[in-house]
């Protein structure tokens, strides 16, 4: 049986569509590669993915089909790509050290005061420094919808450079990769029960033996219980990171985070 990459990279060869969904699963491919490495753990995905990631358009422009498939293909480039990466392990952490790094040069008063305890110096207002603080953690939990002109605005509201706003909400985007998946195979499940769900209600109503109407109607209580409970699964699932995530991207408390964003839904 065909991999998912596989079928999407054959119905995109054939019919020139789905590049979103060839771009996806080879996304999720690379993103969970490092972890069939003993050397590397999930905190190595993200960055691992991070630095690949330019290669994948080209890799769906130039490949060939030669009889081994795609999958087979990818793996080989990822492994060559993986020596490069192992070789600078010790820089594992670059990527948000540098993102961390360049926001602290232009983070307002607030960070400093949370991450290093400082004492209060000159600085914005206080009201100034909160509705910041805001805008920028309500930014990391929106990051997975938001549009580049957002983006762009945020940083010129908050006094970011657009560089650094961009590459932090790139990297919750990453992290973002497997609650997305989960998410689809939800919204999968939901149509293919939607689907059997009508079409057992049409073979019900065409029925006239009353022992088969009674079975077909069981079947229908159970895949419309089914049903729900998906429902629910799926309206209680945002694609947004946690707390705790947002909290080690930026460097600063969870606590804090949870606070703001507390009073923040309460209107305050």
């Amino acid at each position: 049986m065909a991999s998912s990459l596989q079928s999407a990279w054959n119905d995109y060869a054939h019919t020139g569509k789905g590049y979103e969904t060839l771009l996806r699963s080879i996304s999720l491919y690379v993103y969970r590669f490092p972890l069939h490495y003993k050397y590397c753990s999930e905190e190595d995905c993200a960055e691992f993915f991070l630095s690949f990631y330019q290669r994948i358009p080209h890799i769906i422009q130039h490949y060939q089909e030669q009889g081994k498939g795609i999958e087979v293909y990818l793996r080989t480039c990822l492994k060559w790509h993986m020596k490069t990466y192992l070789r600078s392990k010790l820089q594992k952490n670059r990527v948000q050290k540098l993102a961390y790094s360049e926001w602290k040069l232009t983070a307002p008063a607030w960070v400093e005061d949370e991450t290093m305890g400082m004492e209060a110096r000159e600085s914005p207002p206080l009201i100034y420094k909160n509705q910041t603080r805001k805008l920028l953690l309500l930014s990391m939990k929106a990051a997975y919808d938001l549009e580049d002109r957002t983006i762009e605005r945020i940083a010129q509201t908050i006094g970011m450079h657009q560089e650094v706003l961009f590459h932090l909400i790139e990297i919750i985007r990453v992290t973002l990769l497997k609650k997305e998946e989960r998410f689809r195979k939800l919204q999968e499940k939901r149509s293919k029960l939607y689907f059997r769900i009508h079409s057992l209600q049409d073979e019900l109503d065409l029925c006239s033996n009353g022992q088969a109407k009674e079975i077909l109607k069981r079947r229908l209580f159970r895949l419309r219980y089914y049903f729900q409970k998906i429902q629910k699964k799926l309206a209680h699932r945002y694609l947004s990171p946690s707390h705790q995530k947002v909290a080690e991207i930026l460097g600063i408390p969870k606590g804090s985070i949870d606070s703001t964003l507390y009073y923040l839904k309460k209107g305050y």
